[in-house]
């Protein structure tokens, strides 16, 4: 059928006539990070690591939303929402992927960031097929790197 074979999770398109392949370790290297780290998704309310989360980020408090946090971790959430994982419900839903990032922050664990963008990426790509139609342009500055190396 003339496709190339499969090595793993790659964004291909075409930029100005030139075909571009981005890969997690091509985003790795624009980032200046390494792609060999934790890396978790999908982590549902039955996960191990829920109650590790909750008692890391909220220490007692009402509930396991996000204006429940501590103040400090509620700053890195926010962050977390603004440049690595955006999100598209209010402030308060609960993500388990970010509140378990914000954990390995925490707890200085090494996470797999090129992994992470990637697979926001390709939810954004997605996301621009369906019907919902949203247009929007992850990690603009880092593509931009990407393009001009």
């Amino acid at each position: 059928m003339g496709l190339e074979e499969f090595k793993g999770t790659e964004i291909r398109s075409a930029v100005m006539g030139i075909i571009v392949t981005i890969t997690e370790d091509i985003i790795a290297r624009a980032a200046r990070c390494s792609n060999s780290r934790k890396f978790h998704l999908g982590v549902k309310n039955d996960s191990p690591w829920v109650e590790n989360i909750n008692k890391t980020l909220h220490e007692g408090r009402p509930s396991d939303k996000t204006c429940h946090m501590l103040d400090d971790y509620m700053v890195l959430q926010k962050l977390i929402i603004q440049c690595f994982m955006p999100r598209d419900n209010g402030t308060d839903y609960k993500y388990l992927d970010h509140n378990l990032f914000l954990y390995f922050l925490i707890h200085y664990e090494k996470a797999n960031l090129p992994k992470y963008m990637s697979n926001y990426m390709c939810w954004a790509i997605n996301e621009s097929c369906s019907i919902k139609r949203r247009r929007q342009v992850p990690y603009a500055r880092l593509l931009s790197e990407i393009f001009l190396s």
